[in-house]
């Protein structure tokens, strides 16, 4: 029997029995009439009653510093190029002024004689040009006919190479200055007769032919022709 027809069988009784049947059926059903109901079990419901029900939490997870880092887009630093040599010096000139190579029928020049050496201008830092006589006339033939003394192609060992002159890139030009007359005139008799004419001299080095390469601390550049040089079979070859 449930506490609601309980508390109406007391009601009644009480109204037939006075107090006293009230006490004596308190003692025997432990129910007093008109006193509120005993609380619920825990984890049932009253009627009526808000309860909180569980609800699902999501759990968000926190980036490492790497993956945040990677999420931000943060710019990795590009590697530097490793240095290089420079690359070949260009519209490479040369220019002589009071120069004469001999020989001359009326004596030897007076004065001086300045060779000239310009290129296109490079604001590289570090990089310098350098100017050199090759000692021998390499791409001589060895039959009749006449030629340059250095061609495109040919190998200029180093052992036929002496520096002139160097200067920064940046500057475009470089001279240096000798005398007036250079005997620069090299005749051989033993076999076909030969001439090599040189363009400039250096003591007893005679140069058969200018070239000019970009320098830095790495390398060097190819080499350029500035002045070829003449060979040729008899006599009559023109010098520069």
């Amino acid at each position: 029997m449930d506490d609601r027809a309980k508390a109406g069988i007391a009601v009644a009784l009480a109204a037939v029995l006075g107090i006293g049947g009230v006490l004596a059926i308190e003692a025997v059903t432990g129910f007093r009439p008109g006193a509120e109901p005993a609380a619920s079990i825990a984890g049932v419901e009253r009627p009526g009653a808000s309860v909180a029900r569980p609800t699902s939490t999501q759990t968000t997870s926190t980036p490492s510093t790497g993956s945040a880092s990677r999420a931000s887009g943060t710019t990795i630093p590009t590697p530097r190029p490793k240095p290089a040599a420079p690359p070949l010096p260009t519209a490479v000139r040369i220019t002589r002024k009071g120069c004469s190579t001999g020989p001359v029928p009326d004596g030897t020049p007076s004065g001086t004689c300045t060779t000239t050496i310009t290129w296109k201008k490079v604001a590289t830092e570090g990089t310098v040009i350098e100017v050199y006589g090759v000692t021998r006339c390499l791409s001589a033939g060895d039959r009749a006919g006449d030629g340059s003394c250095l061609v495109v192609g040919t190998v200029v060992p180093a052992d036929t190479r002496k520096l002139i002159a160097r200067a920064p890139v940046s500057k475009g030009t470089v001279s240096w200055t000798g005398p007036a007359w250079l005997d620069v005139i090299q005749s051989a008799t033993d076999g076909p007769r030969n001439q090599a004419i040189g363009v400039d001299r250096h003591g007893d080095d005679i140069y058969f032919a200018i070239v000019v390469t970009a320098s830095n601390e790495v390398g060097h550049s190819k080499l350029v022709i500035a002045d070829a040089g003449t060979w040729c079979y008899d006599t009559g070859c023109e010098g520069p």
